[in-house]
């Protein structure tokens, strides 16, 4: 008996130990953010006399772009907290800046490899945009600094659970895809089968844009002969623990500076699977991969074969295509899309055959060689699918043999060989209406 009562306790400490951790394991996740207030000046405990101020700038940018846009969405709002502050720092005597740290975070949905690189980006699209538009308020001695956090899934757990609209198993759900799921990609495309996907459309809509968004910190020295100026001009000086001096409002609690990052820029090589719509329109199946070899560079491999004849007491049709090509792209703003340029080269082969009374007895099979210089535009369309337009100026080379058939007095059909020409063709060598996905 006493045993069976040792057993009873010990499964009850283990079921204990497991709830605990189970709780502990989405806890971590509800912890209060620690917002960023732009209003309050922190002291830099580092260096002599400096000081920084920071904030959280919601820039958007279009789909799969890096570029800022002032006129885009509320970038405008946005982009005045930023020139506020500096006009704030600026304002005030014997002050010089001297580092600008930009944090981009991104969302998870897509692929981890193509956030990173759009949060790095996006980051330096931040500085590239400040060092012109406010190069008033820096030096040449001004450092700028930046770091990334390609999918903030911290902060997508926070957001989880103050929400209200979602249920306590919709949460519990997203806390333990985020908690031991450890394939980055899986995590957001597991999110994506909750209550059959209605939950991801949820988070996409709500959730997902308030991560995407600039972290950024002003770091500036004051010299120590007018530091008195400073208690006077800014009305109110309040000493807070952690080593922050804020004036005009109070910010509340020890504050918890954001882990500064080296700058990340790496590459991971994707893949893209593409088809034309305009081949499989002329009854030619075709398949293309494509290779992206760099942030704007990428080679594409295209094959494509169609082969079908009608053949009948009115009608003898033949049609076959076999196709192969490369071609080479260079994109204007990176290989997740917009606008591309470069050049291709292929060869093919082709047999066409008509015998009805339309095109009575006529017959050509021949090969095509050639190449030009392409331009395009891929159109992000969701999530991993693309749709592209492209089209090719260039020379061609067509070697073209045609061919008589007829009937003889016994019935028989048979062709002879009516002539050979070669032709040069200067024009449009290439066209495309591609489906393309991304992996």
């Amino acid at each position: 008996m006493f045993g069976g009562v040792n057993k009873i306790i010990l499964s009850g400490l283990l079921l204990a130990v497991f709830v605990a951790f189970g709780n502990g394991a989405s806890a971590q996740y509800r912890r209060a953010r620690t917002e960023v207030v732009e209003d309050v000046v922190m002291r830099d405990s580092t260096s002599v006399n400096s000081y920084y101020r920071e904030g959280t700038a919601f820039i958007q940018f279009p789909v799969g772009k890096s570029f800022i846009d002032p006129d885009h969405a509320d970038n405008r709002a946005e982009l005045s907290k930023i020139r506020g502050n500096l006009d704030l720092i600026r304002n005030q005597e014997a002050v010089e800046i001297t580092k600008v740290i930009i944090t981009g975070y991104g969302s998870p949905e897509g692929r981890y490899e193509l956030n990173e690189r759009l949060s790095v980006e996006r980051a330096q699209a931040m500085i590239d945009y400040m060092k012109q538009a406010y190069s008033e308020y820096f030096t040449p001695y001004t450092e700028f600094e930046i770091s990334s956090m390609p999918e903030d899934w911290d902060g997508l757990a926070e957001l989880v659970d103050a929400d209200d609209h979602l249920t306590d198993a919709e949460k519990d759900k997203i806390f333990e895809i985020i908690d031991f799921n450890d394939n980055i990609d899986g995590r957001d495309a597991e999110l994506g089968q909750i209550n059959d996907g209605a939950t991801y459309r949820y988070l996409l809509d709500n959730l997902y844009p308030r991560l995407r968004r600039v972290y950024w910190r002003i770091d500036f020295r004051v010299d120590e002969t007018i530091l008195h100026q400073i208690s006077d001009t800014i009305q109110t000086v309040i000493e807070i623990p952690g080593d922050t001096v804020g004036y005009n409002s109070y910010y509340g609690g020890r504050y918890e500076p954001v882990e500064e990052k080296e700058p990340i820029i790496p590459y991971m090589p994707s893949v893209a699977l593409k088809t034309n719509l305009l081949y499989w329109a002329a009854l030619t199946p075709n398949l293309a991969l494509e290779f992206y070899i760099g942030d704007k560079h990428s080679i594409g491999f295209e094959g494509a074969y169609g082969n079908w004849s009608i053949n009948n007491a009115k009608r003898d049709w033949k049609y076959s295509a076999t196709m192969a090509a490369m071609e080479y792209r260079y994109w204007f703003d990176s290989s997740s899309g917009g606008h591309f340029i470069g050049f291709n080269g292929g060869w093919g082969k082709y047999n066409f055959r008509f015998n009805d009374p339309k095109i009575p007895g006529t017959g050509d099979q021949g090969q095509v060689y050639g190449g030009g210089l392409l331009y395009g535009y891929s159109l992000p369309i969701k999530r991993f699918f693309n749709i592209e337009f492209a089209i090719a100026v260039g020379y061609a080379l067509v070697e073209d043999d045609e061919y008589i058939n007829y009937r003889n007095a016994a019935g028989e059909r048979l062709f002879y060989h009516n002539r050979s020409r070669k032709t040069n063709y200067v024009g449009p060598t290439k066209g495309s209406i591609s489906l393309v996905y991304k992996f």
